[in-house]
């Protein structure tokens, strides 16, 4: 897949060379980390109403702040890498800022 010109391809030192990424992993990993952020939302809703936003503002930020350090793990171009950050960061300011907006305000 190409991106911007830069061709999206890593290596995780695994043994089996360069992987090309395709659209439907990255579609993949957005769908399933913003469904785990939902679960974990709604999670702390049911539980601990009344700080379940701050909480998950909290996680959610530091989940973002982590995912954005793996692009740096593979072996891949400076392009890819920092594609790859870029595209870690919007999903992640969508997921983060839509679901905290979605939140239940805290009662009390």
């Amino acid at each position: 897949m190409k991106a911007g010109g830069v061709g999206l391809a890593v290596d995780q030192n695994d043994g089996k060379g360069p992987v090309d990424l395709a659209l439907g992993g990255f579609v993949g990993s957005a769908a399933g980390a913003a469904l785990l952020g939902w679960a974990l939302l709604a999670l702390l809703e049911r539980f601990a109403p009344a700080a379940s936003r701050k909480i998950w503002t909290a996680v959610a930020a530091v989940v973002l702040l982590v995912s954005l350090a793996l692009p740096f793990g593979v072996e891949a171009t400076s392009g890819t890498k920092i594609l790859l950050a870029l595209t870690h960061l919007a999903v992640g300011l969508v997921v983060v800022l839509g679901l905290r907006r979605d939140a239940h305000p805290a009662r009390g």
